[in-house]
């Protein structure tokens, strides 16, 4: 969700600016009451970390990305769910796809990144550091992970890599004056989209692979006849790759609302892909091209996830939102879905089917886990 349309929070810990990049990677939630104690878990420390332990974050202290007690979060239910609505865990459904899930999480009492089986089984930590690490995600070959950390600054995101197991974590890029998140690797390896935030305002970068090159894709004015200081700023963020590598897929509040469109790479065009005065975020392209997968309030006081035609079309539901967000798609050929939600009053990562279909709650740990990434 874009800054511009969230509530001012305070901050303990670190400089407003980021405290609207943490809101805005979706990592708000609400702490009340627990699910049923998790399973036993032994967090392993990665090589090369730092081992100072971390400041375990409370609902007051928001330099973590948590949403304080008693104030709700946008387009959160007021109403508690049903115990009806808290599916049970089994191996199946994660057989199918095989691979890990990787996500973060505080449940040591600071974010770090884990991973996990996709049945949610053998949950293993993979960063330990003082600072903030958010927002993981898989190089295509599987063999390294991008992610956000505020290890090196407490006022700064920059953006990160380290092996899959969590060995050699690097800087990747920091940008002066720019706080970085949500890095999306290039189907072939070689570039990382991200978004970036100056000053409250967002736009979607790229570099390479390498950390070099970095760039900016969109501009923060929609017509460039026009005077830029005739213009209203626009907000450009959450970009995702087509399968092809040919268009990035982003959300944009140029036209009103915050709505999806489609980047041509080759040539800098904008096409709209959704419509409508909704907070649409987070899309995430299918493996076949097909359809864009992202969560929105354009259903229902609380969000949810939908799927849209990439060629354009009718947004349509995938199942009865209930504070879902971060969703990812899981499996070679996009068979199952992963995703966080509060549903439980406390965020978990939860698995289904494409269709919406056999829902599973894949984590039950004390703290938010969000954020879920697959890979082979």
């Amino acid at each position: 969700m874009l800054a511009t349309k969230l509530p001012t929070r305070a901050s303990l810990c670190i400089l407003p600016g980021l405290l609207f990049v943490l809101v805005l990677a979706g990592c708000i939630g609400t702490q009340t009451t627990l699910p049923p104690a998790p399973p036993t878990q032994t967090p392993r420390p990665a090589a090369g970390t730092a081992t100072a332990p971390a400041a375990a974050p409370t609902s007051s202290a928001l330099g973590s990305p948590i949403q304080p007690a008693g104030q709700a979060a946008p387009f959160d239910s007021p109403l508690p769910p049903s115990s009806a609505q808290q599916p049970a865990v089994t191996p199946a459904q994660g057989a199918e796809v095989g691979g890990r899930i990787v996500f973060h999480s505080e449940r040591t009492g600071d974010f770090e990144i884990w991973s996990m089986n996709p049945d949610g089984s053998d949950p293993q930590q993979l960063t330990q550091s003082a600072g903030l690490d958010v927002e993981p995600a898989v190089s295509p070959d599987g063999k390294q992970i991008a992610f956000v950390s505020a290890r090196d600054d407490p006022n700064q995101l920059n953006l990160y890599i380290m092996e899959i197991d969590g060995n050699n974590p690097r800087p990747l890029l920091a940008l002066p004056g720019v706080l970085s998140f949500g890095p999306q690797w290039s189907p072939n390896g070689s570039q990382i989209a991200f978004s970036g935030s100056t000053g409250g305002h967002f736009e979607v970068y790229l570099v390479s692979a390498q950390g070099t090159d970095a760039k900016a894709l969109t501009q923060p004015t929609a017509d460039a006849k026009t005077p830029a200081d005739e213009q209203p700023v626009i907000n450009n963020s959450r970009p995702s790759w087509s399968p092809d590598g040919k268009k990035l897929v982003f959300v944009s509040d140029r036209d009103g609302g915050e709505s999806l469109y489609t980047l041509e790479l080759s040539n800098g065009s904008v096409t709209r892909l959704t419509t409508g005065f909704y907070s649409d975020s987070l899309p995430r392209w299918s493996p076949d091209g097909t359809t864009i997968l992202f969560m929105s309030n354009r259903a229902s006081t609380v969000k949810g996830l939908f799927t849209v035609p990439a060629a354009g079309g009718e947004p349509k539901l995938v199942a009865t939102p209930k504070s879902d967000e971060s969703p990812a798609w899981a499996g070679a050929n996009g068979e199952l879905i992963v995703f966080s939600s509060d549903r439980t009053l406390d965020w978990e990562i939860y698995s289904m089917r494409a269709d919406g279909s056999d829902l599973r709650q894949l984590t039950h740990s004390k703290g938010l886990d969000r954020f879920p990434a697959w890979t082979p």
